[in-house]
């Protein structure tokens, strides 16, 4: 049996409910996730062999939780063959995505560990895209990122979600997520440990390198996010634009526009809210006839904000 390290298989069989895969043999070779890529090998052709013949279990889109093997498949599942000149590819490292309405269910194969999926939904969150758990437009959109990061047709599935029994495809369990954000854990062994050995950064930057190139954010991933209240004159500011993605722009002053101006919510000392109209830093976007304090969405808002590393 040929095994990455990483690979975490399973303690006890799951052929119960595979009715004529025979059991697997001396020399069977086992499909795992690629530790240089963080992604599954594809499929079974990349594998070195020297025999005529292969065999392959094509694995269902939205397979049925296989129940009766707690923590049988914490990583990649086990593999099953036949006599030595044949391979047979039965794995994964599965995981379900719902949100708390538990309404859809997105299924994936591969890559399935806690150290994916985080970085998976932060990719989006950055993304601008909108929030699985109040816009269906998310989900299509976070299968279009896994799509692309993944490519072939078996590793990612959706569908109407049942109950977390029925679900719970195994490995790492159900994910429930809102906001971009996992809120929830479901269907974990005793004793499960979160998978956490990609880095999270570089995962971000390969699901960035497997988008078009039209839609990667690119260089927005090496920016760093300080305090609005800490921008400097000069500092190049990520501002997200309508047409969906992130530009820099330099500080150029501070203060309101003219018209429309901008509220800021603070605690006073006695404990109270009170709305202020503090000077905001604002950037070189928009302008009128060489003034851009007048538009207000030239102004850097909220607490925290993304610039590009200072030299």
């Amino acid at each position: 049996m040929i095994a990455h390290p990483r690979m975490r298989l399973p303690q006890f069989p799951v052929s119960a409910d595979l009715p004529g895969i025979p059991p697997a043999q001396p020399g069977t070779r086992i499909l795992a996730e690629d530790p240089a890529t963080r992604k599954a090998r594809k499929t079974f052709r990349q594998l070195p062999s020297t025999q005529p013949e292969t065999w392959a279990l094509r694995v269902s889109a939205f397979p049925l939780a296989r129940r009766g093997n707690p923590g049988a498949s914490r990583g990649n599942g086990p593999a099953r063959g036949g006599p030595k000149d044949k391979e047979v590819i039965i794995m994964g490292n599965r995981a379900v995505i719902t949100t708390p309405e538990r309404k859809v269910g997105l299924y994936v194969h591969w890559n399935g560990g806690r150290d994916t999926i985080e970085p998976l939904l932060r990719y989006c969150e950055l993304k601008g895209y909108r929030d699985p758990a109040k816009d269906e437009y998310g989900w299509a959109r976070m299968c279009q990122v896994l799509g692309n990061f993944f490519g072939g047709t078996n590793c990612v599935g959706i569908g109407p979600y049942t109950t977390d029994e029925r679900m719970d495809p195994g490995d790492n369990g159900i994910y429930v997520i809102e906001g971009w954000k996992i809120v929830e854990r479901v269907g974990l062994y005793d004793g499960f440990v979160e998978q956490q050995e990609y880095d999270f950064d570089q995962m971000l930057r390969d699901f960035d390198s497997s988008m078009p190139a039209g839609d990667r954010l690119g260089e927005f991933l090496d920016s760093v996010e300080v305090p609005v209240g800490e921008l400097q004159v000069g500092d190049e500011v990520y501002m997200f634009s309508h047409y969906d993605d992130w530009k820099a722009y330099p500080v150029v002053g501070f203060g309101q526009p003219e018209f429309n101006k901008i509220s800021v919510w603070v605690k006073a000392d006695d404990g109270r809210t009170e709305v202020t109209y503090p000077d905001l830093p604002y950037v070189a976007w928009m302008d009128h006839d060489g003034d851009f304090s007048w538009n207000s969405n030239n102004y850097v808002h909220g607490p925290l904000a993304r610039i590009k590393p200072r030299k």
